[in-house]
């Protein structure tokens, strides 16, 4: 008897979800192939940061069949971080066919899912050295999952090509600790929404400042959103709303002039 998670490439097709509060309902999907010569039906469980989850058994898997099965945990009552999590298959207690480890799976205490109207942003074209930029984000508030009110972060990082060159130089998911860190080095600005509740629909007016040692000419930045110091996320991994601008440096306003004069770098 043979039975093991199935692996399409380097995909291992177990997704838990990597975003989770204490106490949620979490699905799990698993595709298990039975690569043996007789029908057997397995366990599946999980290690969540050192806490067993129990086990669920699947519907018998037929010889050289593979089924899809929905293995639903609730998220241990524990403190807020990032925790490894492995789930098995096999029987339960006794031997261990396979196993698939999600590396790092982020507790959090709230997680606000809202839609942005990303695509009605406007951003200025050409920036100064120093100026503060403003721009509306529209949003509508689909769910907010462990509390009845919550406050959303936004915030805009500098140098979009060096941020996710060295985000995606580590090993890491979008809510490890690292990427945090990365995060913090490359943020300029960040705002608040006020407290938003199921159903609000906002247009937030976010702000950030143009640093003053950015190369002259074309730049490129990143909005995000989430809980700043906590995670991000966005439609899919490590993404955001991505956007340009020409930063100059004036030199000289004299009064009454119709042109300015530039600092050439």
């Amino acid at each position: 008897m043979a039975v093991k998670f199935v692996v399409w490439g380097d995909t291992v097709e177990v997704h838990p979800y990597i975003l989770v509060t204490p106490l949620e309902k979490n699905p799990v999907f698993a595709a298990i192939e039975n690569t043996g010569e007789v029908p057997v039906a397995v366990d599946i469980w999980g290690v969540f940061g050192g806490i067993t989850i129990p086990a669920q058994t699947t519907p018998v898997v037929e010889p050289h069949t593979e089924i899809t099965f929905s293995y639903e945990f609730i998220t241990p009552d524990i403190p807020k971080g990032t925790y490894p999590c492995t789930f098995y298959i096999g029987k339960f207690g006794e031997r261990v066919d396979d196993e698939f480890t999600q590396p790092a799976i982020r507790i959090t205490d709230v997680v606000i899912d809202i839609d942005y109207g990303f695509y009605d942003i406007k951003t200025p074209e050409v920036a100064i050295r120093n100026q503060k930029v403003q721009i509306t984000i529209p949003m509508t508030v689909k769910e907010i999952t462990g509390a009845e009110s919550a406050v959303e972060d936004v915030w805009t990082i500098r140098d979009k090509d060096k941020f996710y060159a060295e985000l995606f130089s580590e090993d890491v998911t979008i809510v490890d600790d690292e990427v945090l860190e990365i995060m913090r080095k490359y943020t300029i600005g960040i705002t608040h929404t006020k407290t938003l509740t199921e159903g609000t629909k906002v247009n937030h007016n976010h702000e950030f400042a143009i640093p003053n040692d950015l190369s002259l000419g074309k730049n490129s930045f990143c909005l995000f959103t989430g809980k700043y110091n906590d995670y991000f996320l966005g439609p899919a991994g490590f993404s955001g709303h991505r956007f340009s601008m020409v930063v100059m440096d004036i030199l000289s306003e004299p009064k009454g002039a119709s042109v300015t004069v530039l600092k050439k770098e």
